[in-house]
């Protein structure tokens, strides 16, 4: 749960900062304190301790979570400046390729991205490519599929990261909605409040297609709003509920 993470989180910071104490030069301490402040949305910190962590030790890891911070700040050049520095230490580092094409979408370089998320198979040896995490990867090639209207393939890739990271499944207990599946149909928010606003304009079309009505689940500051736009759901504010409506 929420209270056990961030109890975890809390020891973790008590550990790395112990270890610091011991050795100011333990750049992997520096690097898992950023990763940990850069989690809680605390750029500043994150930025701080991953540029001291890449002075000490410049590799491809500490430079890709340099570049994650930057894109929390949503400097996305520089971001992509430094992971084409870890791309070039380490060319089999698939995190650096796709925090690249993260980048490269956050500037609407669609095939920038793809170039970055291709880079994988063109790279990575026979044994590397066994053994490498590459959901990231074929997840995130969604964005660039969508982007060129390549709506069968984008989609199946963007539904590859449900449950992932950010997007929590929130209704598991419910099958998905398929064109003609009769019942009541839950639609909720997965993202940030801006994808969910942007999102939201796909809304009425989907609407129109559930006959047997609609429940929409958004965070609780878009309630007001979504509740007067789409007369034709049950809108509630609580996605940051720990139990959703109806469960």
């Amino acid at each position: 749960g929420k209270l056990s993470l961030d109890c975890y989180k809390r020891a973790a910071v008590a550990c790395f900062d112990a270890a610091l104490v011991d050795n100011v030069q333990d750049w992997n301490s520096l690097a898992k304190l950023s990763t940990i402040y850069f989690d809680r949305g605390q750029y500043g910190h994150a930025y701080t301790l991953g540029r001291a962590a890449v002075e000490i030790h410049p590799s491809a890891e500490t430079l890709s979570d340099l570049g994650r911070v930057l894109t929390g700040f949503g400097d996305y050049e520089m971001a992509l400046e430094v992971f084409e520095q870890a791309h070039k230490l380490n060319p089999a580092h698939v995190p650096t390729m796709n925090n690249a094409a993260m980048a490269c979408v956050n500037m609407a370089r669609y095939e920038d991205a793809w170039t970055w998320l291709t880079k994988p198979q063109e790279t990575l040896s026979i044994e590397q490519w066994q053994n490498a995490n590459l959901s990231d990867i074929e997840k995130n090639k969604a964005f660039v599929h969508l982007y060129r209207q390549e709506w069968a393939d984008g989609w199946r890739a963007y539904d590859l990261g449900l449950g992932k990271g950010s997007r929590v499944e929130r209704f598991k207990f419910l099958p998905t909605w398929h064109p003609g599946a009769p019942g009541p149909t839950v639609i909720y928010g997965e993202q940030g409040i801006g994808d969910e606003i942007m999102f939201a304009s796909c809304v009425p079309d989907a609407l129109a297609d559930m006959k047997d009505g609609a429940v929409l689940e958004t965070m609780p500051r878009l309630h007001g709003l979504f509740s007067r736009s789409f007369r034709g759901a049950s809108v509630y504010g609580t996605r940051y509920d720990d139990v959703p409506v109806g469960a």
